[in-house]
């Protein structure tokens, strides 16, 4: 579901200067998959109430132990 998502957002206009580095939406997709590792959450506990699809990224995060989660969406941001 969220490597889906980060194939979409790839290729939002506003990140096209990314595109200037000579790598379609789909390489840095490949490329990305191939460097880190992919984790499944078994559960999604809802901590995003306005956006409950938010939930699933909260839950990676947290399954993989991740420092950071790098997002524009304001739902995220908010979990600071």
């Amino acid at each position: 579901m969220l490597l889906g998502e980060l194939q979409r957002v790839l290729a939002y206009p506003k990140l096209q200067p990314l595109a200037a580095m000579a790598m379609s939406a789909e390489a840095m997709l490949f490329h990305y998959c191939s460097i880190v590792t992919v984790v499944e959450p078994s559960e999604v506990t809802k901590v995003v109430h306005r956006d409950p699809d938010d939930d699933q990224v909260a839950a990676v995060a947290l399954m993989a132990k991740a420092d950071a989660i790098v997002s524009g969406d304001d739902d995220l941001l908010s979990l600071r």
